[in-house]
C-alpha cells in the first residue's frame, strides 16, 4: 500500500510499485520500489438454485470468491457450514483481481438453516484484509404440493411454508369479449386457480392441443393473468411454452384466472403483380430500378423481416430488412445492372422462414425478363452482305428492319432446297418473312443508313453446313482470324464476303496459297458465302 497517494496514481506489477506523479505540480516521472504484493480473498456474494429451498429436494449454494489482491492464490480452501457445522470443503486457485464461483449442493430437511461460507478458513494465506473472508445468511425450507385437474389439463405445484390446498376450475373469459391484446390471441381456455392460504411461489402448467391454436403461433405461447384492478390481461413475468409436451407454464406468486395466449400469425406475401420496372425492356449494361411491394395480410405486426432479390438463383443486393404491421404493404426499391440474356428474378420475403405464418406458400414471386443487346450495322447504298450475331427479339422481317427507311430489299439462300427467299419493301409478293441469327442476308438500301438490331445471344450458336455453298452469318460478338474461326471444320473451305464500301469481294481459301487470301478476319454483322466439301457442323466454341 502507498500511504498518502491516491490509488489512481500508482500501480503494482508483481513485486514492483510504479508511481506516476505527473499530477503533483512537478515534472512527470515514475518512481520504483519493491513491495510484497499479497492476495485478498473475499466472499463477494452468494446465490441459490433454485430460489427456494424445498424439503427433500437438492438445493445448491453458489458463493462467488473474489481475489481483490495483487497476487495469485493457489489451492485455497473454501468451507461450507450449516448451522455452524462444517459440511464440505473445496479447493480452488484464483488469479489476482479475478473471481470464481463454487458450488455446494445438499438436501435440506429441517425448517431453517444458517449458511456460512468461509474463504481460507485456517488463515493459511497471508492477505491484505482478513476481515472479508466470511459471509452468512439464513434460509427457510418450504414444502412443495401439487394439484391436478386432468379434465382441464391443468396442474399447479405450490411452494409454501405451511399446508396449502388449491382449487382448479374452468371459467369464462373475464373480459367478456374475444381476446385482443396487441398482436396476440387466446386459445379460448381460462382457468381459475384459488388457494386457501398464502404461499411463496407456484408453477402453473396448462396443457393444450395443437388443434386449439388456430392462427396462433405455437412458439409464442405464454400464460397471461387477469388483472382485476385494471380489468385487463397481463403477461406473466416468468412464462414459456414446452412445444414438445404441449403445455404453457408460468412461475407466479399469486393466483387469479390464467389463460394461454400467443402471437397471432402473420401472412407475408408478394405476387408477380406487385413488381414493376423503371424500364421493363432494358438493354444490356443498363441500370434499372425495380419496385417490389411486400404485404402482411396476417393479424400480427412483424419486425426485422428479411427480404431478398435473387437473380438467376443468386442474391443480388444481399438481405434487406423491413417491418410490417397487420394489413400493411411496403414498396422496396432494388437496382440491377442488366446483363444480356434471359433472367429469372425471384423476390422473396422471409427467405429463411424465420417468421411463423399462417401460409408459407406465398412468400415469393418469379419474374422472367429478357435483356437485349443492341448492335448497329452501317448499311451502304446498294447491296450489303450482312448477318445478325444476335437473335432478334422479334424475328419478323418488318420488325428487324423497322428502323430503315426508303426502299429495302432482303434476300437469303437455302442451300438444301436451292431456293432464294426475298422481301421487298415495295412488293407484296414476298417469300422471306424473318431474319435470324446464323444466316447470311443480302440487303439492298437506296441510301446510306444505319441498321439497329435488338436481341440476345442465341442459345444455340452452332451452324449446320451442307455440301456446296452456304449463305451464313457469324455467331459471335467478337472478330476472329478466319483460320481460328473455322477450326472446327474439316476439308477445304472457301469463304467469300462482299465489302460494300470498296465494292470488292474478299476471299479466303484454306487449300490455296495463303498470300492470295484477302479475307483475314470474320466479324460480327457480316454475311459470308461458305463452301464446304460435305455436310458438317460449324461449332460455336471455335468462333
Amino acid at each position: 500500500e502507498c500511504i498518502g497517494i491516491e490509488p489512481e496514481n500508482y500501480s503494482i506489477d508483481g513485486n514492483w510499485i510504479i508511481l506516476d506523479v505527473s499530477s503533483f505540480n512537478t515534472s512527470s516521472f515514475s518512481a520504483y520500489g519493491t513491495v510484497d504484493a499479497m492476495p485478498d480473498l473475499e466472499v463477494a456474494r452468494i446465490r441459490n438454485e433454485p430460489d427456494y429451498a424445498i424439503r427433500g429436494r437438492n438445493f445448491t449454494i453458489i458463493p462467488t470468491i473474489r481475489n481483490n489482491g495483487w497476487s495469485d492464490v493457489n489451492n485455497s480452501e473454501i468451507e461450507f457450514l450449516l448451522d455452524g457445522v462444517s459440511r464440505e470443503n473445496k479447493t480452488l486457485s484464483i488469479l489476482l483481481t479475478s473471481e470464481l464461483d463454487v458450488l455446494f449442493t445438499w438436501v435440506p430437511i429441517n425448517d431453517t438453516y444458517n449458511i456460512t461460507i468461509r474463504a481460507d478458513p485456517d488463515n493459511s494465506i497471508n492477505e491484505t484484509d482478513e476481515t472479508n473472508n466470511e459471509l452468512s445468511y439464513s434460509i427457510a425450507v418450504f414444502e412443495e404440493s401439487s394439484f391436478t385437474n386432468s379434465t382441464l389439463g391443468a396442474n399447479v405445484t405450490v411452494v409454501s411454508s405451511g399446508s396449502v390446498s388449491v382449487d382448479v376450475t374452468n371459467v369464462s373469459d373475464p373480459s367478456n369479449s374475444t381476446f385482443g391484446f396487441g398482436s396476440n390471441g387466446s386459445i379460448g381456455r381460462f382457468i381459475d386457480f384459488a388457494a386457501n392460504d398464502t404461499f411463496e411461489s407456484a408453477i402453473i402448467m396448462i396443457h393444450y392441443n395443437e388443434s386449439e391454436l388456430g392462427n396462433i403461433s405455437e412458439d409464442s405461447l405464454a400464460l397471461y393473468y387477469w388483472n382485476e384492478d385494471h380489468g385487463s390481461w397481463v403477461r406473466c413475468m416468468n412464462t414459456g411454452v414446452n412445444t414438445a409436451e404441449n403445455y404453457v407454464w408460468a412461475i407466479v406468486d399469486h393466483f387469479t384466472v390464467f389463460g394461454p395466449m400467443g402471437r397471432l400469425k402473420s401472412d407475408l406475401t408478394i405476387d408477380i403483380s406487385d413488381i414493376s420496372f423503371s424500364n421493363p425492356n432494358p438493354a444490356s449494361g443498363e441500370t434499372i430500378k425495380i419496385y417490389a411491394t411486400f404485404h402482411n395480410e396476417g393479424l400480427s405486426y412483424v419486425n426485422n423481416i428479411e427480404i431478398e432479390l435473387l437473380i438467376d438463383g443468386y442474391s443480388d443486393e444481399g438481405v434487406k430488412h423491413l417491418a410490417l404491421s397487420s394489413n400493411e404493404s411496403v414498396t422496396v426499391q432494388f437496382e440491377w445492372n442488366a446483363s444480356s440474356g434471359k433472367h429469372v428474378l425471384t423476390f422473396i420475403i422471409d427467405p429463411n422462414d424465420l417468421v411463423d405464418e399462417s401460409n408459407e406458400t406465398d412468400n415469393w414471386a418469379d419474374v422472367v425478363i429478357n435483356v437485349f443487346d443492341v448492335i448497329h450495322e452501317d448499311i451502304s447504298t446498294g447491296w450489303n452482305l450482312i448477318s445478325t450475331p444476335l437473335q432478334p427479339e422479334n424475328t419478323s422481317i418488318g420488325s428487324v428492319l423497322s428502323n430503315l427507311t426508303g426502299r429495302v430489299i432482303a434476300t437469303t439462300y437455302n442451300t438444301t432446297a436451292g431456293v432464294w427467299y426475298i422481301s421487298d419493301s415495295n412488293s407484296i409478293n414476298n417469300t422471306l418473312y424473318e431474319m435470324v441469327a446464323g444466316r447470311g442476308y443480302w440487303l439492298y438500301s437506296d441510301h446510306d443508313q444505319n441498321l439497329s438490331i435488338q436481341g440476345y445471344e442465341p442459345e444455340f450458336k452452332d451452324i449446320d453446313l451442307y455440301t456446296g455453298w452456304n449463305l451464313v452469318g457469324y455467331n459471335s460478338l467478337e472478330s476472329k482470324a478466319v483460320n481460328l474461326a473455322l477450326s472446327s471444320l474439316n476439308g477445304t473451305l472457301v469463304v467469300n464476303t462482299y465489302n460494300p464500301h470498296t465494292k470488292i469481294w474478299e476471299i479466303y481459301n484454306s487449300g490455296g496459297l495463303s498470300f492470295l487470301n484477302t479475307l483475314y478476319d470474320m466479324a460480327p454483322g457480316r454475311g459470308y458465302w461458305l463452301r464446304s466439301e460435305y455436310n458438317q457442323t460449324w461449332v460455336y466454341s471455335s468462333l
